[in-house]
C-alpha cells in the first residue's frame, strides 16, 4: 500500500503559496507605480507650477509699477517737471515675463502663454512710443498715448496674468486631488491584497493542517498493518514450520527404518516412506514460492488467449474428475477473448479453482464442476462453481488468508491455493469473490482486465 501525500492537497498548497507570493510582489510593483505616479505630480507642482506662480505674481506687481510709474510720469509731464523714467519698471517686468515663459506649460496653459507674451510685448512697445513722444516734447500725443495704448493694454495684461494664476492654482488643485486619489486608492488595493494574502496564509495553513492529520491518520494506518502483516507473518512461519514437521517426520520414520531393517521389504517400505515426504516436502516449497511470487508486478504487455487457456485445463483436469466420479463441463469460450495476464498466470488461477473444487467434492451426491466465461467491454468474468459441500460459515472470512483450511478432509494440501489465486488476481487489477451456502456447493467469480482484439464473438 502507497501512502503518499494527495495529489490535490500538494497542487493546493504550491498554488496558494504562489498565489501569496504573487500578491506580495504585485503589492510592491503597484505601491511602487503609485509612488512614481505621486513623485511625478510633486515634481511638477515643485519645478513648473510653484515657480510659474511666483512669476506671475511679480508680473502682477510690475504691472501694477509700470501703470503707476507711467501715469506719474505723463502727470509730471503735463505739469512741466520731469519725473524718474518708467524704463526700469517696463525692463523688470520684461524680465519676469521671459522668467515665466521659459518654464514647461502646466496642462491647459498653452492659451494663456502666447497671450502673455504678446502682451508683454505690446505694453513694451506702447510704454516705448509713449516715452519717445515724451522726449520729442509731444506732450500732449503722449497723454494719448497712455491713455488710449498702455492704459488698456496694462488692465488688459493684468486681467490675462490673473486669468492665468487662477488656471495655474486649479491645475495644482487638480494635482493635488490626483495624489489625494492615488493615495486613497493605493490603501484600498494595499488593503485588499494584505486581506488577500492573509486568507491564502490561512488557507494554506488550513491545508497544511489537514494534510498533517491526513498522514498522521495514514501513519495509524500504516503501522496497524504492519502490526497485523506481523501477526500475519508470525502465523505464517508457525504454520510452515508445522506444517514441514509433518514430510520431515515421515522422512525420519523411513531412515529410521530403513537403518533398523535388513529385508527387501521394510527397505522398501522406508524409501517410499521417505519419497513420500520429500514429494510432500517439495509440494511445500513449491506452493510457498508460487504464494511469494505471486503479488508480483506483471508486464505491461501480458496476454493470454483464453480459449486456449480452456482447453489445456480441460485436458489436464478432466482424468482427475473423472477419476472421482465427478461431471466437469467447460463452456464455450468467445473467440478472440485476451485477458491482461499471462497464459501460465491464467492457467494457474483456473487449475487452483478447478482442482479444489474436484478435491473437496466430497461424498455429495450430485457431482458437477461447471466453468463459464463472460465478456463484456472491459473485463472477462471467469465463473467456477461446483455441487460439493459448500464453505463453512466459520471458514468463509479467512477462506482466501495463507494456510486457511476447513475441517480434515484427508486432502493434500498446505491451504495456500485460494491465497495464491487472490493475490495473482489483485496483482492483474483484478478481483475476486465467492458466493457459497454450507450443503449448497461454492460459486466463486474472478473479473481479470480484458486486452481488447476484434470481435468478441465470431
Amino acid at each position: 500500500m502507497n501512502f503518499r501525500p494527495s495529489k490535490i492537497s500538494s497542487n493546493s498548497i504550491f498554488i496558494t503559496l504562489f498565489v501569496t507570493i504573487a500578491c506580495f510582489l504585485v503589492s510592491t510593483a503597484v505601491v511602487q507605480y503609485r509612488l512614481r505616479t505621486v513623485e511625478t505630480v510633486a515634481l511638477k507642482i515643485e519645478t513648473i507650477a510653484a515657480p510659474s506662480l511666483d512669476y506671475l505674481t511679480m508680473m502682477l506687481a510690475s504691472v501694477k509699477d509700470v501703470r503707476a510709474n507711467t501715469a506719474t510720469y505723463i502727470e509730471d509731464l503735463s505739469r512741466g517737471n520731469r519725473s524718474k523714467n518708467p524704463e526700469d519698471k517696463l525692463i523688470e517686468l520684461r524680465q519676469r515675463c521671459d522668467n515665466y515663459l521659459e518654464y514647461d506649460l502646466l496642462p491647459g496653459e498653452d492659451a494663456f502663454w502666447h497671450t502673455l507674451r504678446k502682451e508683454c510685448n505690446s505694453i513694451q512697445s506702447s510704454v516705448k512710443a509713449m516715452l519717445n513722444n515724451a522726449t520729442l516734447d509731444n506732450r500732449n500725443l503722449a497723454n494719448r498715448d497712455f491713455q488710449e495704448s498702455v492704459l488698456p493694454i496694462a488692465v488688459k495684461l493684468n486681467e490675462t496674468i490673473q486669468a492665468t494664476i487662477l488656471h495655474d492654482v486649479n491645475v495644482v488643485r487638480s494635482f493635488a486631488s490626483e495624489v489625494r486619489d492615488i493615495r486613497t486608492q493605493s490603501f484600498e488595493m494595499i488593503l485588499f491584497l494584505n486581506i488577500l494574502v492573509a486568507g491564502l496564509a490561512l488557507l494554506t495553513g488550513a491545508i497544511v493542517f489537514i494534510i498533517m492529520r491526513r498522514h498522521q491518520a495514514l501513519m495509524i494506518t500504516y503501522n496497524q498493518l504492519a502490526n497485523d502483516r506481523l501477526q500475519e507473518l508470525d502465523q505464517f512461519a508457525g504454520r510452515v514450520a508445522h506444517d514441514i514437521k509433518g514430510p520431515l517426520a515421515t522422512m525420519a520414520m523411513g531412515v529410521d527404518l530403513f537403518q533398523n531393517s535388513s529385508s527387501k521389504s521394510d527397505i522398501a517400505l522406508a524409501i517410499k516412506s521417505v519419497n513420500r515426504g520429500l514429494a510432500h516436502a517439495r509440494q511445500l516449497i513449491d506452493d510457498l514460492l508460487v504464494f511469494a511470487r505471486a503479488g508480483g508486478t506483471p508486464a505491461a504487455d501480458s496476454r493470454a488467449n483464453v480459449a486456449k487457456v480452456m482447453q489445456e485445463i480441460n485436458s489436464q483436469c478432466k482424468p482427475a474428475a473423472s477419476e472421482r466420479g465427478i461431471e466437469l463441463s467447460i463452456e464455450d469460450c468467445p473467440v478472440n477473448l485476451e485477458v491482461a495476464c499471462t497464459e501460465g498466470v491464467l492457467a494457474s488461477l483456473v487449475e487452483n479453482l478447478v482442482f479444489n473444487a474436484i478435491k473437496y467434492m466430497g461424498s455429495s451426491e450430485e457431482r458437477r464442476v461447471r466453468v463459464r466465461i463472460q465478456a463484456n467491454e472491459e473485463t472477462a468474468t471467469l465463473i467456477v462453481e461446483d455441487t460439493g459441500p459448500g464453505i463453512s460459515s466459520e471458514l468463509q472470512p479467512k477462506l482466501f488468508m495463507p494456510f486457511a483450511r476447513g475441517e480434515k478432509t484427508g486432502e493434500d494440501g498446505c491451504g495456500l491455493g485460494l491465497a495464491t489465486v487472490k493475490r495473482l488476481v489483485e496483482a492483474h487489477r483484478g478481483k475476486i469473490s465467492f458466493r457459497s451456502t454450507q450443503g449448497l456447493g461454492a460459486l466463486f467469480t474472478v473479473e481479470i482486465p480484458r486486452v481488447l482484439k476484434g470481435p468478441i464473438y465470431a
